[in-house]
This record gives structure tokens, sequence and C-alpha cells, in this order.
């Protein structure tokens, strides 16, 4: 039976509770009388919803969900997103994929500009190199591991792909403006080079660079800032060096609520056309749609001129 999503009822807390468990494994999660009234409360406050996936009749998967007003946006709506936890035996199966696409729904339908999901979330989800695409890791290995010279993994996250690529003997190292990625991803890959910075920033000697990977980070820039930062990454790298670009595809140029912030949909003829103001020459394209999900991605490879 395919796993549903509903929202969480009284009756589901044991179940939940089960699963809060597998997330946070230092803690003591009884069925307290304490527990039981923070339960009730959270299911009749306005704006939370606690959403969970199920399947013959058992519980997989939960998340939590908070509308909450931002004063600085002159009280538009943006929604948290906590405790997103797929049962061990569940996972990598589509079901946290199902519940944020269910999230996502739950946020448009409230007016919500933005889906803001936290660094702690984000790793539990996405952290891992099985989450990477067979398709994708092999469209990274062929044209970045070959490189003699160093590899930037600019907005690397958690730091899977950083991490991949040192396995595979590449002079890598991985750049993330969030500390608490940096922090998990030195503590999961100890032997690769991570460090705190921010591809607007990017410090290195100009033509020192032989790739760049830019995973599923450009798309977090606003597009006016694209043209500069592609020209910084042109800049840095030598000629003939690789980038290897992957964002979200889509029609046009335009916003949507992402995991962690807003991102942008780029068409991929777009993209290549920036790259190639930039200085570069695409060589290979890759399009291909997400499964469990209603968008597509994509993927440029272009060669430095």
């Amino acid at each position: 039976m395919a796993p549903s999503v509903r929202a969480a009822v009284a009756a589901d807390l044991a179940a939940v509770l089960c699963l809060y468990r597998q997330l946070y494994t230092e803690r003591e999660l009884a069925e307290t009388s304490r527990v039981r009234a923070a339960w009730a409360a959270t299911l009749t406050t306005p704006g939370r919803l606690v959403l969970v996936a199920e399947t013959s009749a058992r519980l997989i998967g939960t998340v939590d969900l908070t509308v909450l007003s931002n004063v600085a946006r002159g009280g538009d709506p943006y929604l948290l997103v906590e405790n997103v936890v797929v049962d061990e035996w569940h996972r990598r199966s589509g079901v946290g994929a199902l519940l944020l696409d269910a999230a996502r729904r739950h946020g448009r339908e409230n007016g919500c500009y933005k889906l803001q999901l936290s660094a702690e979330e984000y790793i539990g989800l996405f952290g891992a190199i099985e989450h990477v695409h067979t398709d994708d890791r092999e469209l990274i290995e062929r044209h970045l591991a070959p490189l003699p010279g160093p590899v930037l993994d600019l907005g690397c996250g958690p730091g899977q792909l950083t991490g991949y690529l040192h396995s595979l003997g590449v002079e890598v190292t991985g750049i993330d403006p969030v500390p608490e990625f940096i922090e998990h991803a030195r503590a999961t890959h100890p032997g690769a080079r991570f460090e705190v910075g921010s591809m607007l920033e990017l410090d290195r000697p100009a033509g020192s660079i032989a790739g760049i990977l830019a995973w599923f980070s450009l798309i977090h820039l606003e597009p006016a800032l694209v043209d500069d930062v592609l020209a910084t990454i042109r800049r840095v790298m030598r000629p003939g060096g690789v980038l290897v670009a992957g964002f979200f595809d889509g029609a046009a140029v335009e916003p949507f609520a992402h995991k962690v912030i807003t991102a942008h949909r780029w068409p991929i003829d777009e993209m290549a056309r920036r790259l190639v103001l930039a200085g570069f020459v695409v060589t290979e394209r890759l399009q291909r749609a997400r499964a469990g999900e209603s968008r597509s991605s994509a993927a440029v490879v272009a060669t430095a001129v």
C-alpha cells in the first residue's frame, strides 16, 4: 500500500513518540501527562498542524508545521517546519519528499512566502550521499574526479558531495555559509576540507581552481546576483577548468518556497546563456523530472575559456 499523508489526531500520540525517539535518541520521550497536554495543545493551537504519513494503518513519518508572521515583511506569513522524521525502515523511499510536498501545499494554502527548514532537519533528510541521484553522482564524478588540481564545492551544505569527491581522490574543499552545515560536514567527513564562506565572497587567487561544483546552490541567489557570481567563479578558474551546476528547471526565472530558504527556478537555456556571457562553453546538459515532486531538475557542465 502506497503511503498517504493526513493530519494527526489525538490517538496518534504513541506512534508519533515512537518516531520522535528515532530522531532524538538522546532524549527520554515517555507519554507523560505533560506530554499528553502538550500534544493536545499542539493539535488545537491555531496555525499549528502535525502531518503523519501512514501505510497499512501504521505511521511511518511525521512533520510539525507552524504558520508564523514576519513583522519585517508587514506581517506576511511563513511556514516553520520542524520534527521531520521518517521511520528507519522506510527512509530513502520517498516518504520524506511526500511529507515536504504536503508541507509546501499547506504553506501555499496559507499564503506563506517561504518554507523554513532548520539546518538540523535538512541534514537529517538530505545529508547523505544516498540522497543524490545516481545519474547526478555519475555526472559529477565523470567531470570532476579526473581533474588535476583543487576543486571547490560551493554551497556544499552538509558536505555529502564534498565527502564523495574526496573519497574519489579529488583535492576538494567544501564551502558553505551555514556554520551548522560545516560543523556536521567536518564531523562526518573528517578527511575532507571544509570552510565557512560564501560564493559571493570567493577568496581564491585568479586562475587557481581546476573545477567547481555548484550543486543546487546558485538557486538561492537573487537572479540579479547570478551574473556577478558566475564572473567570480570564472575569475578563480584556470582556462579549461570545469564547472558542474545543478538547479531546478522551469519555464521562467521565478522564485518558489524551498526547503531552507527561497529559491529560484532557471530555464536551462537561460542558465546556459548566462554561463556563456561569463566566459564558459557549455559542454553537457541534463534534465530530469524529480520522482515524487512537481518540479524538474537540470544540470549543466561548462568549461572555462
